[in-house]
Formats: structure tokens, C-alpha cells, sequence
């Protein structure tokens, strides 16, 4: 088999990986609780609001819109789903302590059963999984009981006062082995206000948000007849993605390799390029008929058929 480069032009590998970016699928990452640690802080018209304690995690889900579905990933979005992220333990206390350390605190606060959703503009993703972008945090559940010194408790909704305002994140969102992760410090401020009252508070989460799902699986198929040296070698795919191009890779040994240019993983370690190219059909289906060399013969060589942000699954055959 002829030994052919794997090549895209600049203009065909931007218009395709537009198209994939285009294409994302919603996915439901399930929250790490221990690994999702958050210190929470704030201010508030009679100052600083000190938790007790001061630590509490995240649990629940997170929402993320992600293109290839399964990876490696181009671009994404936190969207909005049914997913909430939740406060652990479901009560959080917190006080604002009185100058005089003696004296019972200015005020009391109780945060019961918080959820929340991140919501944030398309961003593009590296080939390292690393992305910029701006998330606002929503309150979807919950309430604040809020005690000062002195007075009677009011109950605040958390969902009647809107959105964070767009916070600056950097983080991480990785498909590998089978499984979705995503990693991000999360520093984010949401204020509730009173002027009836006179009161207001900003509370500040101060954490990372770690979550996972296993990952979307888009693996189209590849069938391949009986080969034998000296004769021709017949490879189909079906159920890939439609009028875009795919190539037939092999290889002899077997192992998960990140392949820059389709943006995959594929199962073959060093792949080489076998025939050339094809453009499969509206129905995401195309065959190769390549001449097998004489020298295959006994070899067990290892098949597997891409595209940009997929592929299919890896065949292993010994030439007769």
C-alpha cells in the first residue's frame, strides 16, 4: 500500500471546521463534589459577610454545548438545559460579625438549597482544550434568610434577581478515553438588592468547578472484505457525516494518538494514509478499492477510516 501524506488546505480545513463548530451537541457534565471546593465571601451594607465555615463544594450538573460531540473539541458554549449546579451541604450559614467580638453579630444569613446555571457566548477551543470566555452565573432555586441585629428575618429568592454580571474564565474541556472533563477556576460575584429595605449584599464563590460525562460517541463504521496479497482490497464506510472528505488509515500497532490534523483521536499508533481521499455521499457513505502488495502477506494490519473531528472504529485483519 502506498504511503500518501495527510494533507488539508488552510481554506478547506477552516471552512469544514466552521461547519463543526456549527454542530454542537448539548452535553450534561456531572459535578466532581469533592474536587469542586469553593470558598465563599462577601460584602454587604453592614460589611463584610464571613461563612461558617468557609468552605462548602458544588454538586449536580453543568450544561455544555460542544462541537465535535465527541471531540476534540473546537468550540463550545455553557447553555442553557435542565442542568443545575448545587450548593453542598444544601444550607450554607454565614454572618456579618460586629466590631466588638463580645456582642452578637450585626447580621445572620442562611443560603437554603442555591442552585445555579453558567451561561456564556460561543468560544473557541485549542488543541489543548483551553478556552476564554465570559460566563454569567444564574440563580435557578433557593433562598436567603436574612437576620440583622436587632430585627425580623426576610426571605430572599435567589431566581428573582437575575444574572451575575459576565465574569472572565479560563478553563479546560478535554474528550479522552472516552470521557469529557471539564476543568475551570471559577471566581464569580452575584449581588441581591433591597432598596426598600436598604440592604444589599454581594456574595463571592471562589472555587474550581470540576465535572465529567462519559463522552457522545459519533463513530461511524468501516467494513473490510477478506484481504489478500497481490489482489485488490475492498474498505466501505457508512453512517459518517455527508459530503465530506475521509480517509482509510493503517497502521501496526494499536493506541490512542491525537491526530492534529483532523482534530481526532484515532486507535492506530503512527497511522499512514492508504489510496487517497473520497468524498463520501449524501448519505455519509463511500468505499476505497486499493491494490494490496505482495509483502502484506501474513502481516495483521490495523485499519481505521477519519474525518475531521471523527472517526471510525478500528478493524485488525491478517493479509492472506
Amino acid at each position: 500500500m502506498h504511503k500518501i501524506l495527510l494533507s488539508l488546505s488552510i481554506a478547506i480545513f477552516t471552512s469544514l471546521s466552521a461547519s463543526i463548530v456549527g454542530a454542537q451537541e448539548h452535553h450534561s457534565l456531572i459535578v466532581d463534589i469533592p474536587e469542586s471546593y469553593f470558598e465563599l465571601s462577601g460584602i454587604s451594607y453592614l460589611g463584610g459577610i464571613v461563612a461558617n465555615p468557609s468552605g462548602l463544594n458544588m454538586g449536580g450538573e453543568i450544561g455544555m454545548d460542544l462541537a465535535p460531540p465527541a471531540g476534540p473539541f473546537l468550540g463550545g458554549q455553557f447553555a442553557q438545559g435542565i442542568e443545575t449546579f448545587h450548593t453542598v451541604p444544601s444550607i450554607i450559614y454565614a454572618e456579618i460579625p460586629n466590631l466588638f467580638s463580645w456582642l452578637p453579630p450585626l447580621c445572620e444569613i442562611e443560603m437554603h438549597d442555591a442552585s445555579f446555571q453558567l451561561r456564556s457566548p460561543i468560544f473557541s477551543i485549542d488543541s489543548s482544550g483551553t478556552f476564554q470566555t465570559d460566563v454569567e452565573l444564574h440563580p435557578k432555586g433557593g433562598y436567603l434568610l436574612v437576620t440583622p441585629i436587632l430585627s425580623q428575618t426576610t426571605q430572599y429568592y435567589l431566581d428573582q434577581y437575575g444574572p451575575s454580571l459576565p465574569t472572565p474564565v479560563t478553563g479546560e474541556v478535554i474528550a479522552a478515553q472516552g470521557t469529557t472533563t471539564l476543568h475551570m477556576p471559577l471566581d464569580i460575584s452575584k449581588t441581591w438588592d433591597d432598596p426598600a429595605q436598604g440592604m444589599w449584599a454581594t456574595i463571592t464563590f471562589d472555587g474550581i468547578l470540576y465535572a465529567q460525562v462519559r463522552s457522545q460517541s459519533k463513530q461511524f463504521d468501516l467494513t473490510v472484505a477478506p484481504l489478500t496479497a497481490g489482489q485488490m482490497g475492498d474498505f466501505s464506510i457508512t453512517d459518517a457525516k455527508p459530503s465530506r472528505p475521509a480517509w482509510l488509515g493503517y497502521g501496526f500497532f494499536t493506541g490512542d494518538v491525537y491526530v492534529p490534523y483532523i482534530r481526532s483521536y484515532l486507535g492506530i499508533v503512527n497511522p499512514q494514509v492508504a489510496g487517497n481521499y473520497l468524498v463520501t455521499d449524501s448519505l455519509g457513505n463511500g468505499q476505497w478499492n486499493i491494490p494490496i502488495p505482495q509483502a502484506a502477506s501474513g502481516h495483521t494490519v490495523h485499519f481505521q477510516s477519519a474525518q475531521i473531528g471523527g472517526a471510525s472504529q478500528v478493524i485488525s485483519m491478517t493479509i492472506q
